[in-house]
């Protein structure tokens, strides 16, 4: 992509941010305009951008400044849930809204929300925001795939999301913690398949929303990804990472 559209997209995150006391945030157009936290949809998803765009050299002034905004608006909403540091959404009229256990994956949750910091943290050179970003991973160290809050063997929702997120931060911190979680998760990949005749398959993952073939294939929800992020783990030192398929690019 051309430099000129990089810095377009920037321009447009700049006029499209909300601010409030807090920093600032974005509403998720594909969500009804719900102003969502997590790495899918929301401000953690800017954040990573713009922390790639800053690494680039592509407005690198201005992607700063919303990076430290968009940051301060996510830790304003931190709370005491340890299954759940983060809502998936906020309410500036309901404060710290949905304070209950979250979903634990790659694409909601609080383990997108570590990342985007943690990224952000090696593009700013802040020692501060790294610290925050350990933080909140040492809540997410202790979620486990028997709290249920993790969706299968998927990618998006599921164990080999998980795996993968946890084994880029072990590449970008080096601690052996984070390839344990790592490894934990995509064993949990396996524990989610059963053997149907010649097909491996998690049921759950299946009952698809709607009748389309493509969906059971797929990559993010479907076997591909699963067969992936299997054949991935199977030798870590071999396979090649895949991160630029995923939302955590």
């Amino acid at each position: 992509m051309k430099k000129k559209k990089l810095e377009n997209i920037v321009e447009v995150l700049k006029k499209s941010a909300i601010k409030n006391e807090n920093g600032l945030y974005w509403l998720s157009p594909s969500l009804n305009n719900t102003p969502y936290l997590g790495i899918s949809h929301g401000n953690a998803m800017i954040i990573n951008f713009l922390s790639k765009m800053v690494r680039l050299k592509i407005k690198p002034k201005l992607s700063k400044l919303m990076i430290n905004k968009g940051i301060s608006l996510l830790l304003s909403e931190k709370r005491s849930e340890e299954k759940g540091l983060f809502p998936h959404y906020f309410d500036e009229l309901e404060h710290n809204i949905s304070a209950e256990p979250t979903q634990f994956s790659m694409c909601y949750g609080d383990l997108g929300i570590a990342f985007a910091i943690l990224k952000a943290s090696k593009s700013l050179y802040s020692t501060n925001l790294k610290k925050e970003a350990i933080s909140i991973l040492s809540y997410c160290n202790k979620r486990k795939k028997e709290d249920n809050l993790t969706d299968g063997a998927n990618v998006i929702y599921g164990a080999s999301g998980v795996a993968c997120m946890y084994e880029e931060i072990y590449n970008l911190t080096k601690k052996p913690i984070y390839r344990k979680k790592a490894i934990y998760w995509a064993n949990h990949i396996k524990n989610s398949l059963t053997l149907n005749g010649n097909e491996l398959y998690n049921p759950d993952d299946f009952k698809a929303p709607y009748n389309d073939v493509n969906y059971y294939l797929s990559f993010g929800w479907g076997i591909s990804g699963i067969g992936t992020t299997l054949i991935k783990f199977s030798d870590l030192k071999k396979y090649p990472s895949f991160t630029d398929l995923l939302m955590i690019f």
